[in-house]
């Protein structure tokens, strides 16, 4: 009948509407993810020199193996005999390499065998959630940025007599970088009676654990005001500056092109070599020591002084807050503590107030889990670095406690530190921060005429 071949063709249409979204559902599932870049069998490998020759492999290595064999420096050479470097091998250069250290006498350790595996690891735990409000957010796992940006846009909804969300500007490839300044009841709206306290993570962008460490802290500031006698008293007494992400492009492109990618996202004109180091790109000493000029090199210094548009930002909202008295730069790994300066071996004017500081805030670190961190000035305790952050702050500002943290770990995973020492690190660096924020209130700075 008319019914019957009308009923048969409405099931018809119905189970090729079924297929259809099977279909369409199967095709979905199989469409590749954006391609990333895999370190299948690739290994991280250190090594130090022995005596002066050896440096000197290790650094001809550096200067002239780096990009003609894509070798990726994990811990840069020093200028000294017996630090160790960390360094990630391609599979294509591995045989290279371990000719020309065999050939200097040089023995290397394994640190990571297979560096896709700890990658893996990482991004089969991502958070992934939509955030809405602050509760959604976990504070014990990495995190996209689009979820970091929307935790942070919760906060001044949540804390609105607390928390102001402030645009620091933004990217070559137009994010916003936020920032958020924290400040208590004894002055929210005023900046002149307080001392400003800045922290902010993520300049390198494979270096997760930095603003999962700066975002934890945050977090104990903002939900234990008013319940922790200590957190209060501070947060009342300082205007707290705090960005996250720094590397906004950079920090996403480790999520969706390349995990170990370090720099920022610009083109450099007349390379096919992306981004510039932000890190060595702050107007002071700026294309010295401990950074390159080639735009394929991790360290490359940029066209010019603040050619980074992130880094310009930065650097003005920073001059633009005249009472910011501390600069912390959160980075990793090594486990340091990082006074002025890196352009110099020399000692600073102020170098007796930094180790100060940098004593009682590792002694209180180490205090909660045993960590054991090492401080003092860049150029001698890490390696020599030029167009830095810190240095800059120090130098251009004035501002005397400028420095650079490098959290955990000391190698075995390097940049890719599994989440469950994310907690553990924010609560001993926490520890420091609040050493040092007491230490900012008990022996005032204000800045002083620019140094150099």
């Amino acid at each position: 009948s008319t019914q019957s071949t009308w009923g048969d063709f409405l099931d018809t249409a119905v189970l090729m509407a079924n297929l259809l979204v099977l279909a369409l559902a199967a095709v979905a599932l199989a469409a590749p993810a954006p391609a990333m870049l895999r370190f299948d069998n690739e290994q991280v490998i250190r090594f130090a020199a022995a005596n002066n020759e050896q440096l000197a492999a290790i650094t001809h290595m550096r200067t002239a193996l780096t990009i003609p064999l894509g070798l990726d420096w994990w811990l840069e050479p020093s200028n000294v005999v017996g630090r160790h470097v960390d360094v990630r091998v391609p599979v294509t250069a591995a045989a290279n390499v371990s000719a020309y250290l065999a050939a200097a006498g040089i023995q290397t350790t394994t640190m990571i065998e297979d560096v896709q595996t700890l990658v893996d690891d990482q991004f089969a735990s991502l958070s992934r959630r939509q955030i809405t409000s602050s509760a959604d957010f976990d504070f014990t796992v990495y995190h996209e940025l689009p979820e970091i940006q929307a935790y942070l846009q919760t906060l001044p909804r949540e804390y609105p007599e607390l928390v102001s969300l402030f645009t620091v500007g933004e990217s070559y490839e137009g994010r916003t970088i936020y920032g958020v300044k924290i400040s208590g009841a004894a002055g929210n709206g005023s900046n002149a009676a307080k001392p400003g306290f800045w922290f902010d993570g993520g300049i390198h962008a494979r270096e997760w654990i930095s603003p999962a460490t700066v975002l934890y802290m945050l977090n104990e500031l903002v939900s234990k005001y008013g319940s922790d006698t200590e957190i209060t008293s501070l947060v009342d007494s300082l205007d707290i500056f705090v960005v996250p992400v720094f590397n906004v492009d950079g920090y996403e492109f480790t999520y969706n092109g390349n995990r170990m990618w370090r720099k920022t996202r610009r083109p450099n004109p007349g390379s096919s070599c992306i981004g510039t180091d932000p890190n060595r790109n702050f107007d002071d000493h700026w294309a010295e020591i401990g950074a390159s000029g080639n735009p394929c090199d991790e360290t490359f210094y940029g066209s010019g002084p603040f050619s980074e548009v992130e880094v310009k930002a930065v650097a003005d909202t920073i001059k633009a807050n005249a009472n910011i008295q501390a600069y912390f730069n959160f980075h990793s790994y090594s486990q340091m503590w990082l006074s002025p300066w890196g352009w110099t071996d020399a000692y600073p004017p102020d170098y007796t107030a930094q180790i100060d500081l940098s004593r009682q805030a590792v002694a209180a670190l180490t205090n909660v889990f045993g960590t054991s961190y090492v401080f003092g000035p860049s150029s001698t305790t890490i390696y020599p670095t030029s167009g830095g952050s810190n240095d800059w702050t120090y130098d251009a500002l004035g501002i005397v406690h400028s420095y650079v943290v490098e959290l955990r770990d000391t190698g075995r995973y390097g940049f890719l530190l599994p989440e469950n020492q994310i907690a553990p690190s924010g609560q001993e660096t926490f520890a420091a921060l609040t050493v040092a924020m007491k230490y900012i209130l008990a022996n005032p700075t204000p800045r002083r005429v620019p140094r150099v």
